[in-house]
């Protein structure tokens, strides 16, 4: 969690120092949480802008977490909600760091395809990057269209997932795309994002 705050802040650095204590913590951590570990240490990389770095620690964090789902009875009970399609997003996440929304696209849509209705913040988070995930790949009408989808769950019950969409509203303003007026409408009713707090992943 601490190397979650660090990333939050921006510092990759911080992040990936957190990570690695936390990996190797006195050896006594399970393969879920090693690769919980390891996909936090990679998105500290892709702070950086050090993609093949992240994307090495992605791949060794993707066989840490098969191994946890062959004995997930020996996983802390917190680690519940960490499985293949929430992974997918975290390394989406990673890679809109990178810069590469053609890469990050597939990722968000396929975590949040597996991911419940009922699960209206992290929707909304997620959605909000895969919106922004578009935008970077240079599809201004899927941006539009993600974002306003996610739109309504952002302004309900996730103010970070507003602010992102606000700029993502920004970058598409000049496209005068008929979306990007009905979310500008929207987001207009949202209170401040400035105080949101950050994904809890």
């Amino acid at each position: 969690m601490r190397a979650h705050q660090a990333w939050s802040i921006g510092d990759g650095p911080a992040c990936v120092r957190l990570a690695e204590a936390a990996r190797l913590h006195d050896g006594r951590t399970t393969p879920g949480v090693q690769g919980m570990a390891a996909q936090m240490a990679a998105r500290g990389h892709a702070l950086m802008g050090e993609a093949d770095a992240a994307r090495a620690l992605l791949d060794e964090a993707e066989r840490l977490i098969a191994r946890a789902t062959e004995r997930p009875e020996d996983e802390p009970a917190w680690m519940y909600f960490y499985d293949d399609g929430w992974f997918a997003m975290q390394r989406g996440m990673a890679e809109i760091e990178l810069g590469a929304g053609d890469r990050a696209v597939p990722l968000l849509e396929a975590g949040l395809s597996r991911l419940p209705e009922a699960f209206r913040r992290d929707r909304a988070w997620f959605g909000s990057c895969l919106a922004k995930a578009y935008l970077l790949k240079g599809d201004a009408d899927a941006a539009a269209g993600t974002a306003l989808r996610y739109a309504g769950d952002a302004v309900a019950v996730n103010a970070y997932a507003v602010r992102t969409l606000r700029d993502v509203a920004s970058a598409l303003r000049d496209t005068r795309l008929p979306a990007v007026r009905d979310l500008d409408d929207l987001l207009a009713t949202a209170r401040d994002a400035g105080n949101g707090n950050r994904p809890s992943e």
